[in-house]
C-alpha cells in the first residue's frame, strides 16, 4: 500500500498491525512508518508522537530507533529531502 502511494490503506494497516500486539521490532517498525504517513500529510505533531512512540517501544529495532532520530531532527521530512546533503564534521 504505501509503494503504491494509498495513504490511507497503508495507515490502516500499520494501526492494525499495533492492534495485534506485535513485537517490539515490528511494533517500531509500524509507528515509523505511521510517523512517516503522518509527515507526508503535513501532520508534523502526529509525526513527532510516532516517532517517539519507536523511541520508547521496548524491544525496537535499533534501526528504527536510528531512524526515528532522524525524524525527530527532521532530516527526514520532504523539506531536508531536498536540500544538498553536508558532509557532517566531528
Amino acid at each position: 500500500a504505501v509503494l503504491q502511494n494509498h495513504a490511507e490503506l497503508a495507515q490502516s494497516l500499520f494501526r492494525h498491525s499495533l492492534d495485534e500486539s506485535p513485537d517490539g521490532e515490528t511494533r517500531s517498525w509500524d509507528y515509523f512508518y505511521l510517523a512517516r504517513l503522518a509527515e507526508v500529510a503535513g501532520d508534523d505533531e502526529q509525526a513527532r508522537k510516532y516517532y517517539q512512540s519507536v523511541m520508547s517501544t521496548a524491544g525496537a529495532s535499533p534501526r528504527a530507533k536510528e531512524k526515528a532520530q532522524q525524524g525527530l531532527r527532521g532530516e527526514l521530512s520532504k523539506k531536508a529531502e531536498n536540500q544538498p546533503s553536508h558532509p557532517q564534521t566531528e
